[in-house]
């Protein structure tokens, strides 16, 4: 990793450090349209943020709601409790969550994808959809490739992320867990994609 990037990824981890960094790189509007694709949820339902590190994605709405966040990262969620006294911070790894099954409304699962390998993505898919109650929904976002955009080049080659995937290729893993309800794809400085699904229901 060049010395440049790598002070940028050190500096990125600091709770405060980051919100500024991802509103500057468009969060404000990707949570709009988080919060669009989370309407019709009513307060006193059950939320589980995957990978929601300082509590970002409570501007879509969280805060009506109970709210379990699950990152691995300690400092984020250091920050998260600091401004979010009603949500639950819990420390754990997406592809193996420390949540029993059926238990959540809501998940969302918000620019974790690109950090995880292709196994990785399978597990966190098949977390989501054990801990969803029947009939919940995923809402899934996350930046995707377009290496014909030269903004998008430019953000990558500083994201911590190292799986940046098509638009296509994440949909095609989204069906194998969920039917989906929608699927959007948009962009700000990145391309991004939203995509609302419930679980497959349980074989016979």
């Amino acid at each position: 990793m060049k010395p440049a990037t790598s002070l940028l990824h050190s500096l990125a981890s600091h709770p405060a450090l980051y919100d500024l960094i991802q509103r500057a790189t468009g969060a404000d509007e990707v949570n709009r349209r988080l919060r669009e694709s989370a309407n019709g949820f009513a307060r006193g339902e059950w939320w589980l943020d995957v990978g929601g590190g300082t509590g970002l994605a409570s501007d879509i709405g969280l805060e009506y709601t109970h709210h379990v966040v699950v990152d691995i990262d300690e400092a984020k969620l250091i920050g998260f409790r600091r401004t979010h006294a009603g949500g639950l911070a819990v420390q754990g790894d997406a592809t193996r969550l420390p949540i029993v099954s059926e238990v959540a409304d809501l998940v969302l699962c918000r620019a974790v994808s690109h950090h995880l390998d292709d196994a990785e993505l399978e597990r966190l898919f098949a977390e989501a959809a054990r801990a969803l109650r029947p009939g919940g929904r995923f809402l899934f976002l996350d930046a995707v490739a377009a290496p014909s955009r030269l903004r998008s080049r430019l953000l990558w080659r500083y994201d911590r992320g190292s799986h940046p995937r098509d638009a296509r290729d994440l949909r095609a893993v989204f069906v194998r867990y969920f039917d989906i309800v929608t699927w959007t794809t948009f962009t700000i400085h990145h391309a991004y994609v939203i995509g609302v699904g419930i679980r497959h229901p349980p074989a016979d």
